[in-house]
């Protein structure tokens, strides 16, 4: 793995682990103060937990990328792990937008 390659796999291992940790805590503080969720919340809940969970697995497997292996096809590994995760990201937002326009978050009027 090149020396950019081995920054840029640092660089988002860390991101990805502060992202899951944000996206941990953040399903912790979903719905009303009383406990109440409503439609958006409870379908957004498994959708924060798979994304943190998503994040935790790929920014642990890019610190092993970056620390532990030293193959030749190391580069070719990285660069799928990328575009997957783009695409999971990808796919995550755009399920998120989709439950956003059409359930109801809870707001009157």
């Amino acid at each position: 793995m090149t020396t950019k390659n081995k920054i840029l796999a640092y660089t988002l291992a860390i991101i990805l682990l502060v992202v899951s940790t944000l996206l941990y805590f953040d399903v912790s503080y979903k719905g009303f103060p009383d406990g109440h969720l409503n439609e958006l919340d409870r379908a957004e809940q498994p959708l924060f937990f798979v994304s943190s969970n998503l994040c935790l697995v790929l920014g642990l497997f890019l610190l092993y990328l970056a620390r532990f292996k030293k193959t030749a096809n190391t580069n070719r590994i990285f660069y799928r792990t990328l575009l997957f995760l783009l695409l999971a990201f990808l796919i995550i937002v755009v399920l998120d937008k989709f439950l956003i326009e059409t359930l109801n978050d809870g707001r009157g009027g």
